[in-house]
Protein backbone atom coordinates (compact mmCIF):
# COMPACT_ATOMS: atom_id res chain seq x y z
CA UNK A 1 0.00 0.00 0.00
CA UNK A 2 1.53 3.12 -1.26
CA UNK A 3 1.75 6.54 1.06
CA UNK A 4 -1.37 8.23 -0.14
CA UNK A 5 -3.72 5.52 0.16
CA UNK A 6 -3.26 4.38 3.99
CA UNK A 7 -4.27 8.32 4.18
CA UNK A 8 -7.64 7.70 2.47
CA UNK A 9 -9.73 7.14 4.76
CA UNK A 10 -8.81 8.86 8.27
CA UNK A 11 -10.74 10.69 9.93
CA UNK A 12 -9.18 13.43 11.46
CA UNK A 13 -5.88 15.56 10.64
CA UNK A 14 -4.18 14.05 13.60
CA UNK A 15 -5.32 10.82 11.49
CA UNK A 16 -4.21 11.48 8.28
CA UNK A 17 -0.46 13.24 9.92
CA UNK A 18 -0.13 9.96 11.97
CA UNK A 19 -0.94 7.44 8.98
CA UNK A 20 1.28 9.64 6.40
CA UNK A 21 4.30 9.14 8.71
CA UNK A 22 3.87 5.51 10.28
CA UNK A 23 4.02 4.69 6.47
CA UNK A 24 7.09 6.44 5.87
CA UNK A 25 9.12 4.83 8.01
CA UNK A 26 7.65 1.31 6.92
CA UNK A 27 8.76 2.61 3.51
CA UNK A 28 11.65 3.96 4.44
CA UNK A 29 14.75 0.73 4.47
CA UNK A 30 12.93 -0.61 1.20
CA UNK A 31 13.44 3.14 -0.66
CA UNK A 32 17.13 3.77 0.41
CA UNK A 33 18.95 2.97 -2.25
CA UNK A 34 16.56 4.35 -4.84
CA UNK A 35 16.89 7.76 -2.84
CA UNK A 36 20.69 7.74 -2.87
CA UNK A 37 20.74 6.95 -6.11
CA UNK A 38 18.60 10.32 -7.64
CA UNK A 39 20.33 12.26 -4.86
CA UNK A 40 23.59 11.88 -6.61
CA UNK A 41 22.34 11.47 -10.00
CA UNK A 42 20.23 14.74 -9.87
CA UNK A 43 23.19 17.04 -10.64
CA UNK A 44 23.88 14.93 -13.78
CA UNK A 45 20.18 14.76 -14.60
CA UNK A 46 19.07 16.80 -18.26
CA UNK A 47 16.31 18.95 -18.42
CA UNK A 48 13.64 16.90 -19.32
CA UNK A 49 14.56 13.90 -16.39
CA UNK A 50 14.49 16.96 -13.98
CA UNK A 51 11.11 17.80 -15.11
CA UNK A 52 9.65 14.33 -14.89
CA UNK A 53 11.22 14.16 -11.38
CA UNK A 54 9.59 17.41 -10.45
CA UNK A 55 6.38 16.47 -11.78
CA UNK A 56 5.77 13.54 -10.00
CA UNK A 57 6.82 15.50 -7.09
CA UNK A 58 4.32 17.77 -8.28
CA UNK A 59 1.47 15.08 -8.40
CA UNK A 60 2.32 13.55 -5.20
CA UNK A 61 1.84 16.97 -3.09
CA UNK A 62 -1.19 17.96 -5.18
CA UNK A 63 -2.60 14.34 -3.82
CA UNK A 64 -1.75 14.97 -0.77
CA UNK A 65 -3.25 18.68 -0.56
CA UNK A 66 -6.20 17.14 -1.33
CA UNK A 67 -6.77 14.82 0.91
CA UNK A 68 -5.70 17.81 3.57
CA UNK A 69 -8.65 19.53 2.69
CA UNK A 70 -11.33 16.75 3.91
CA UNK A 71 -9.93 18.44 7.50
CA UNK A 72 -8.15 22.20 6.14
CA UNK A 73 -10.61 24.48 4.65
CA UNK A 74 -7.85 27.07 3.49
CA UNK A 75 -6.47 25.29 0.30
CA UNK A 76 -3.41 27.47 1.04
CA UNK A 77 -2.96 26.01 4.44
CA UNK A 78 -3.39 22.68 3.40
CA UNK A 79 -1.22 22.98 0.35
CA UNK A 80 1.75 24.57 2.63
CA UNK A 81 1.18 21.53 4.82
CA UNK A 82 1.50 18.97 2.34
CA UNK A 83 4.74 20.40 1.59
CA UNK A 84 6.34 20.51 5.10
CA UNK A 85 4.62 17.24 5.29
CA UNK A 86 6.76 15.68 2.65
CA UNK A 87 10.50 17.93 3.56
CA UNK A 88 9.72 16.20 7.48
CA UNK A 89 9.53 12.84 5.75
CA UNK A 90 12.37 13.24 3.36
CA UNK A 91 14.48 14.88 6.60
CA UNK A 92 13.69 11.67 8.09
CA UNK A 93 14.47 9.08 5.80
CA UNK A 94 17.85 11.09 4.94
CA UNK A 95 19.01 11.28 8.66
CA UNK A 96 17.31 8.45 10.54
CA UNK A 97 17.77 5.96 7.62
CA UNK A 98 21.15 7.25 5.08
CA UNK A 99 22.69 8.51 8.04
CA UNK A 100 21.63 6.02 10.69
CA UNK A 101 21.04 8.10 12.80
CA UNK A 102 17.81 5.85 14.53
CA UNK A 103 20.51 3.64 16.18
CA UNK A 104 21.97 6.24 18.30
CA UNK A 105 19.56 9.09 18.26
CA UNK A 106 16.87 9.06 21.72
CA UNK A 107 14.11 9.27 19.86
CA UNK A 108 12.10 6.10 19.20
CA UNK A 109 10.47 6.01 15.36
CA UNK A 110 7.00 5.82 17.39
CA UNK A 111 7.57 8.45 19.52
CA UNK A 112 8.54 10.18 16.03
CA UNK A 113 5.62 9.11 14.53
CA UNK A 114 3.39 10.56 17.27
CA UNK A 115 5.31 13.92 17.56
CA UNK A 116 4.63 14.64 13.66
CA UNK A 117 1.06 13.37 13.98
CA UNK A 118 1.05 16.46 17.03
CA UNK A 119 2.79 19.01 15.60
CA UNK A 120 1.49 18.88 12.55
CA UNK A 121 -2.29 18.65 13.46
CA UNK A 122 -1.89 21.58 15.58
CA UNK A 123 -3.75 24.78 14.24
CA UNK A 124 -1.51 26.65 16.69
CA UNK A 125 1.46 26.43 13.98
CA UNK A 126 -0.08 27.49 10.93
CA UNK A 127 -0.47 31.57 9.99
CA UNK A 128 0.05 30.69 6.21
CA UNK A 129 -0.01 34.69 4.61
CA UNK A 130 -0.03 36.28 7.42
Amino acid sequence: MNILEVCCDATSLYELNKRFCQQITRIAPRQIERMRWMLAEFPRMNPEERTLLHSNFKVFHEELTARLQSFVDDPLEASWRAWLMMSAAFGFNQLFWNLDLRLVANISVEEFVETFASILSSGDCFSVGQ
